[in-house]
């Protein structure tokens, strides 16, 4: 049973991983997207972009957070799965 659960968290650790280089291309794509626009002029983006752009970056900052507290929560989760599992040989040793 424990090693079911620390698999099922390695497989959470996994899925945060993902989603957070997920977000972290998105931001990055955002801020280099928008840094080279702002260079080449500040009239080149309507402002409907540009609210646009700054929902889209805080979503992403949110995802990448979520991310972060996911793998936290999953990490913690094999941690006492490791734990539980040294108990048990301890008592059957």
């Amino acid at each position: 049973m424990s090693i079911g659960i620390v698999n099922q968290a390695q497989s959470g650790v996994n899925a945060g991983l993902s989603r957070s280089a997920a977000a972290a291309h998105q931001i990055a794509s955002q801020v280099t997207h928008s840094s080279s626009q702002d260079f080449l002029s500040e009239r080149a983006i309507p402002e409907v972009e540009k609210v646009s752009t700054e929902a889209s970056l805080s979503d992403s900052l949110v995802d990448l957070k979520q991310a972060e507290l996911d793998i936290a929560a999953n990490a913690k989760v094999i941690h006492q799965g490791d734990e539980m599992l040294g108990s048990l040989i301890d008592i059957f040793a």
